[in-house]
């Protein structure tokens, strides 16, 4: 121990000096930091806690404004205006809402020319059509436009009221729709907006789209209708909602009464207000100003402690700062298993086990790391799977987007079959030669028109299906020789047309792959090829050995890919240079830029290596590496069947479709082809269409869907798919079918596949579809008289 009244040394009464100081200091710098970071801990927990009331009261209020609205819109879904809702009909149910909802205080419908067809209100007698549409004082325009249009607040008397309108719910009926009106009184507002003011100690109150004073606790400012749009924490959140930032929180300002408030501000979407919710700063910031003041006693007392201290220490510092010193720069050379050894029973030997400590800690900073790393590590895969959910949302609204577009799409094609098989007809009359001939090309470019859109189409779709993953490959062992020369003769009628010479390279390999899907790949690469070659050029499709597999290659001599490019190119929506003159898709298209893409994702899902090799100016190779079977023997395959309108000659087909057009279309082409056809437009009648005949269908062609939709988590009990069974079932025999449809989801395909029924997504063209009917018949019909008997007539009664 030392001795504790030895003459305190220079060294020591210097250090003690220097201690206090230094003490003083950091306790004043520490004190002050507190404080600081301790008022705004405080004023941050005030200013979220008011953040959040807002929020709460601002979603109350929308939801008690939805409430009826909602209901309106219900109700406007009958068919009014038909037998059993009449007005009467409607004036009960207009009735009915204002019982359910307490917050209405008058709705009426009119007709779409202003005519009134009723109005029932808790202040006035009710009124039935037809009449005139009465104006009522104080209504304006609406604030916000949309399905419902809440129009500006007004006042009836010193109740403040909003006019909402319901949009009509079927603008599509013949007949025109039924246009609601409806006066919601805003008392249920001003109770939520009372509660939240008395829950904080503070006031909430509403200002509507042009900062007019609509809802407010004291009915005296509410009766006096003020403007406020003069207001700095109005003006800033108005700028920041036009800027599309966060509105601002926590915003220092003035009560009506010019008493200082801590205001947060929040806006109403659907109708353009705004929500002020105001606290008292002297209220809020009461409770920080107690801490400061009790930190700085706290500061206070122990500065003038650590003065003392280090007077009293100095003493105590002289002997042992040696033995510190040492084991201090032990610490700093690494050395943390020797503890320093001091016993003096004071803070010299609390600042001994500290650096004892610190020397133990140093030990768990590497596991802190790393658990810093981990939850790190966790946040980043929480925003990749953020970003791939937002992928997987742009591919369903490619899919859905495409889906609208297939059906009219579909029946263009179909109609310019029909019309081309009709002028065909009339040329081989020999009639008007020279008008034919002129509407032919005509029609060969709207042909190649459709066939560019379809090609559009069939790329959005396959892109938007190997992002959601819903193309499942189907592995099979075959010869590539007959895919190469189904390629050959596919595109060299386009390599002619463009002034190209088309090589393939024979070859009888066996490959393992999905055969579809691996022949989509290599139509993208040729067209490609075909496209950026300018004219007098080569393109090679090939194949050679690569160890175990084979490379299947695809060359050019086009302009070539630079190396900063080669990754790019095979990027969605990404087109490089301008294609050759003469060798763009049909009908001037130059495709969308997702062939490359669906090219990648298609080789990844089949697990084929895809590389590129490149020289600026000297052409490109594009190569698929398949995994390539051996086998001792390869069978010849079969002759391959030829589509052929005498395939179709004397067959029975029924067509089942609920649009006329595509009905109609279907039936005049497949009537030209020399089949038998008879149409029904649903379930119901393509099931007495069998009564009618005494022949059973030799092939169905019918749509998926067959009527209304069905509603959600209910299953379609009248589309197509459902109806094949019972088309089988009443004929006794297993009827071939093809489903034509735009539903391009995996349940669809799902339920076809077990139904065995091949699936053609719209739009078809007629080339395409005469093909599969062909494919699709059984093979005893093609022996059928080329003038089969026609169907029986309907039996009477």
């Amino acid at each position: 121990m030392i001795q504790p009244w030895i003459p305190l040394p220079p060294l020591a009464r210097r250090r003690a000096l220097q201690i206090g100081l230094v003490a003083v200091l950091l306790l004043a710098l520490s004190g002050a930091v507190q404080m600081f970071h301790t008022y705004q801990q405080s004023r941050g927990q005030a200013v979220q806690l008011q953040a959040a009331q807002a929020d709460a009261a601002a979603r109350e209020i929308e939801q008690a404004l939805q409430g009826p609205a909602a209901a309106l819109r219900d109700s406007g879904k009958f068919p009014w205006g038909a037998p059993g809702y009449g007005p009467e009909r409607l004036r009960d149910e207009l009735q009915r809402l204002l019982v359910l909802h307490t917050s209405l205080v008058e709705v009426r419908t009119h007709d779409p020319e202003g005519r009134l067809l009723a109005q029932v209100s808790r202040t006035a007698p009710d009124l039935l059509g037809p009449g005139r549409l009465p104006r009522r004082p104080g209504a304006t325009q609406a604030a916000v436009a949309g399905p419902v249009r809440f129009g500006q607040p007004f006042f009836q008397g010193a109740d403040p009221q909003v006019e909402l309108r319901v949009a009509e719910v079927d603008a599509g009926r013949a007949e025109g729709g039924v246009r609601t009106t409806a006066v919601v009184h805003l008392r249920l507002v001003a109770d939520t907006l009372t509660r939240v003011g008395e829950r904080l100690g503070g006031r909430a109150w509403l200002v509507d789209a042009q900062d007019r004073l609509i809802v407010h606790p004291v009915q005296i400012e509410m009766l006096r209708q003020r403007r406020l749009d003069g207001r700095p924490d109005l003006r800033a959140a108005r700028a920041a909602r036009a800027a599309g930032r966060p509105l601002p929180t926590g915003q220092d300002s003035l009560d009506l009464e010019g008493r200082p408030t801590l205001n947060t501000v929040v806006e109403l979407p659907e109708t353009g207000w705004l929500l002020v919710l105001e606290q008292p700063r002297d209220t809020v910031m009461a409770p920080v100003l107690d801490t400061l003041q009790r930190t700085a006693l706290l500061m206070g007392a122990a500065a003038v402690l650590a003065v003392l201290a280090s007077l009293w220490q100095g003493r105590r510092l002289a002997a042992p700062i040696l033995l510190l010193r040492r084991a201090s720069a032990r610490i700093a050379s690494g050395d943390f298993s020797t503890p320093v050894a001091l016993q003096t029973g004071d803070e010299l030997e609390l600042l001994a086990d500290d650096l004892n400590a610190m020397a133990r800690r140093l030990g768990s900073f590497y596991e802190q790391l790393e658990a810093q790393v981990t939850q790190r590590t966790e946040q980043l895969s929480q925003a990749r799977d953020a970003a791939e959910r937002a992928s997987l949302a742009k591919t369903r609204f490619l899919a859905a987007a495409s889906h609208d577009l297939r059906q009219p799409m579909h029946t263009i094609g179909l109609l310019v079959g029909v019309l081309r098989s009709r002028l065909a007809a009339l040329e081989a009359a020999g009639g008007g030669e020279s008008a034919t001939a002129q509407v032919q090309t005509l029609v060969g470019r709207l042909g190649t028109s459709v066939e560019a859109m379809e090609r559009l189409f069939n790329s959005l779709l396959d892109i938007s299906r190997l992002d959601a993953g819903l193309v499942q490959p189907r592995l099979e062992t075959f010869a590539l020789h007959e895919l190469l020369q189904r390629l050959a003769s596919q595109f060299e009628p386009q390599a002619q047309a463009a002034r190209l010479r088309l090589r393939v390279a024979p070859c009888c390999a066996l490959v393992r792959s999905d055969l579809a899907l691996l022949e989509r790949c290599l139509v993208n690469l040729l067209g490609n090829a075909l496209r950026y070659t300018p004219a007098g050029g080569q393109v090679l499709l090939g194949a050679r050995r690569r160890g175990d597999g084979l490379a299947v290659q695809v060359l050019d001599t086009g302009p070539g890919v630079a190396p900063a490019d080669q990754a790019r190119i095979f990027e969605e929506f990404v087109r490089l240079g301008t294609p050759e003159a003469g060798t763009t898709q049909a009908g001037g298209s130059q495709g969308l830029g997702l062939g490359l893409a669906i090219v990648q994702r298609t080789a990844e899902l089949l697990g084929h290596r895809l590389s590129l090799r490149s020289t600026p100016g000297r052409g490109a190779c594009f190569e698929l590496l398949l995994p390539r079977v051996q086998a001792h023997e390869v069978l010849p395959a079969g002759p391959a069947l030829t589509p052929s309108v005498d395939r179709l000659r004397g067959a029975f087909v029924l067509v089942v479709d609920d649009d006329a057009d595509n009905r109609q279309a279907l039936e005049v082409l497949c009537q030209r082809w020399g089949a038998l056809v008879a149409c029904a437009g649903s379930a119901n009648a393509a099931l007495a269409e069998l009564d009618r005949h005494l022949r059973p269908p030799d092939l169905v062609v019918t749509d998926l869907q067959l009527g209304p939709r069905a509603q959600p988590g209910l299953a379609a009990e009248t589309d197509g798919l459902s109806l094949l069974p019972r088309l089988r079932e009443a004929t006794g025999e297993d009827t071939p079918a093809l489903l034509l449809t735009a539903d391009t989801s995996a349940t669809t395909a799902a339920r076809a596949l077990a139904l065995g029924v091949p699936v053609l997504h719209k739009p078809v063209g007629a080339d395409r579809l005469l093909e599969t009917l062909c494919l699709l018949l059984p093979p005893h019909v093609q022996d059928a008289p080329s003038n089969p008997p026609t169907a029986t007539p309907p039996v009477s009664g």
